[in-house]
């Protein structure tokens, strides 16, 4: 065959193998093969020495080098192997100038940069739109706080003091409010060192409120737990530094209103009001608190027909009672015919009685059932011409010489003779503020005189007793000192009913060597309302102790409202403890429970149907140990320590989950520890 022939031959079944798919392969196998197309040493020489050239020299090399490669192809690789040829003659032109390997750099590099500056041009904008949502929570919370009374320069040194911090500037302004002193830098970085650990939420509160389109805010109502949490760290971190459990609550507490756009108006520096208890309301009055306001100015306009006398002795009379008694009748626990008249809430402080906390001993301002009258308060407080004749106090607003002239606070010390002089002043602009704005509604009574007459001439009639306490107002109280807590008539009475139990011992508390108050007390001064706002405890954890002794006769409580007890571990601010929810119960019917005991499996049995789905009990992982599982509906339980039986009727601090009503009902109907007699873990039928 000659060599003609022989190409020939070879061009034929370079078509077949191109017809068949094998000719692209083929011909870029023969390219790539070393001396196939002509790939030499100087190539590879070539390749690692660079030329200097320009573009125009690296066209023509590409050019000439894709030309000779598609000679050299298609001689051995058919139309295919001349693609393939060109293809790696002129790739090979194009690596061995420093031009070509710049134009391929920039090809390559070209969008890996593109992609690299979209994505910071995107991490920006994403920045920006975030801190211009943090800026606009920031300004509406600025906005709310001065609409709450604070002043821009209040505003702007909270800011400043908190600066490099993980401190809430509403936490620095709440904390002025309250304790009526600026916080600064040092005391702020000692209270972020007093965090020991944020658990992973944002101790700012900032991802946690929302900006409504109206640019209101409000807390994100799926994120109520974790605010809650955060209020807890910061308490806790609170009382680390010094303050009292009672202001650190407080001062959470405004700063959460301030920061969730609710407008607090609690005075400044409010620190306290009766000599032993102090406390003190701000003008967010509850309906009861400004039924009694308007009733004070009235009986005062109707007595003293001069306006500006009237409006000066209301403004006296609103600093005396804000100040003793949050403007709420109060009865006393140590007076207990005062019980019998209708009240707002209870005291101890010593036998004082009323608005304006007039004591009761040896009658010098008037009998028990006197001081119990709303109306003869204020005839009482202002004595002068009105002066009952079984009055004989030496005090009395206008029995003191230039009265009229008087500074509000100086005329309520004359009035009230208080071992804390200083304590009426910060209410003086609350009871100006109400006076100014109850003056319309508040018409001169026309019944005041008369009875004014009735009590110079004869023995006044006294106020008719009841049966039982009033209820409790709808509205709480607002609290700036933090002192007071809320307790309603239900709390009270449930707990009365506990104090009753513990005088025939069937309700005992363990003596923890580490708390700094009895348990026994947290209930005991609930009982007499003298609670404060950190001894508070739940309606549903007194009720849960009561079915518990009314269902084994006996119980034994070994833990309650630990914030009560001075206990701020990390542990304890993160248990429902803190908040007065939980109740540990320590025996049961005389018999000590851990967890997977039968008599507490029975207890959980028995509050399962009447609790709230808001319920939660512990030992579950003793239980799991002891191979018991309990069918539980309304409870969730989880793992706890093995030395008692932890429930609690919820999680979330400023709330009061309760036991079903008619279930608890139906359950204190049953004999006295009925639970013990068989009936265990059935619950009423």
């Amino acid at each position: 065959m000659s060599e003609v022939d022989a190409r020939e031959k070879a061009r034929k079944l370079a078509a077949i193998r191109s017809r068949q798919g094998g000719g692209v392969a083929a011909g870029t196998a023969a390219a790539a093969k070393p001396g196939g197309l002509g790939v030499s040493a100087d190539d590879i020489k070539g390749l690692a020495q660079p030329k200097d050239d320009t573009v125009g020299d690296l066209k023509r090399d590409v050019a000439q080098a894709a030309v000779q490669g598609a000679v050299e192809g298609a001689a051995k690789g058919g139309a295919h192997g001349a693609v393939a040829g060109a293809a790696v003659k002129g790739s090979l032109a194009v690596l061995k100038s420093k031009t070509g390997r710049r134009i391929i750099l920039w090809a390559v590099l070209g969008p890996v940069i593109a992609s690299i500056c979209t994505f910071l041009l995107l991490t920006q904008i994403i920045s920006t739109a975030a801190a211009t949502a943090e800026a606009g929570v920031q300004s509406q919370q600025s906005a709310t706080a001065e609409t709450a009374g604070f002043t821009d320069d209040q505003v702007s040194d909270a800011s400043d003091a908190v600066s490099g911090t993980r401190v809430p500037w509403v936490l620095a302004l709440a904390y002025a409010r309250v304790t009526g002193a600026a916080m600064t830098q040092a005391a702020a970085r000692q209270l972020d060192a007093a965090v020991s650990s944020d658990h992973g939420l944002d101790l700012s509160l900032v991802g946690y409120i929302d900006l409504g389109s109206d640019g209101s805010l409000a807390v994100d109502q799926a994120r109520t737990d974790e605010v809650a949490a955060v209020g807890q760290i910061w308490v806790a971190a609170m009382v680390k530094v010094g303050l009292s459990n009672a202001n650190a609550t407080q001062i959470w507490n405004v700063a959460l209103a301030v920061i969730s756009g609710q407008q607090n108006t609690c005075p400044s520096g409010t620190t306290g009001a009766t000599d032993q208890d102090p406390g003190s309301s701000g003008n967010a009055l509850n309906s009861t608190q400004t039924a009694h306001a308007v009733q004070i100015i009235s009986d005062i306009r109707g007595l003293l027909t001069d306006d500006g006398q009237a409006r000066q002795a209301s403004i006296d009379a609103l600093d005396s009672a804000i100040t003793e008694s949050g403007i709420l009748m109060q009865a006393n626990s140590t007076v207990p015919d005062s019980l019998n008249y209708p009240h707002d809430k209870v005291g101890s402080d010593h036998d004082s009685l009323g608005f304006f906390q007039m004591r009761a001993n040896g009658g010098n301002w008037g009998t028990v059932a006197e001081l119990m009258d709303p109306h003869q308060q204020v005839i009482r407080y202002l004595g002068g011409p009105f002066r009952p004749s079984d009055e004989h106090s030496t005090s009395p607003l206008l029995d003191q010489p230039g009265w009229q002239d008087l500074q509000p606070d100086v005329a309520s010390q004359r009035v009230e003779v208080s071992n804390n002089p200083n304590a009426y002043t910060p209410h003086v602009a609350l009871a100006e503020t109400l006076v100014e704005e109850l003056w319309s509604q508040a018409t001169p009574s026309t019944t005041i005189q008369p009875l004014v007459t009735s009590m110079q001439s004869t023995t006044p009639s006294a106020a008719a007793p009841v049966t039982e306490t009033a209820p409790a107002s709808d509205d709480p109280t607002t609290v700036c000192s933090g002192d007071s807590a809320n307790i309603s008539t239900s709390q009270q009475g449930l707990a009365q009913q506990i104090v009753a139990l513990e005088a025939a011992g069937k309700v005992t508390y363990w003596s923890n060597p580490d708390s700094s108050i009895p348990l026994k007390s947290e209930v005991d001064n609930i009982a007499n309302g003298t609670a404060t706002s950190d001894c508070w405890l739940g309606t549903g954890v007194l009720e849960a102790i009561l079915v518990a002794q009314h269902s084994f006769g006996s119980v034994q409580i070994n833990d309650l409202n630990r914030t009560c007890e001075h206990d701020s571990t990390d542990a304890s601010i993160h248990s429902a403890h803190f908040i007065g929810l939980a109740v540990d119960f320590g025996s049961l019917g005389g018999e000590t429970v851990q967890g997977s005991d039968a008599r507490d499996v029975a207890l959980l049995q028995i509050l399962d149907p009447m609790s709230p789905k808001t319920a939660w009990a512990g030992q579950a992982n003793c239980r799991a140990a002891a191979g018991i599982k309990i069918p539980l509906v309304n409870i969730t339980e989880g793992d706890d320590t093995c030395t008692h039986q932890h429930w609690q009727a919820g999680s979330t601090a400023g709330t009061d989950p309760t036991l079903d009503e008619g279930q608890f009902e139906q359950i204190m109907t049953l004999p006295v520890g009925w639970a013990v007699a068989g009936g265990a873990g059935r619950g009423p039928q």
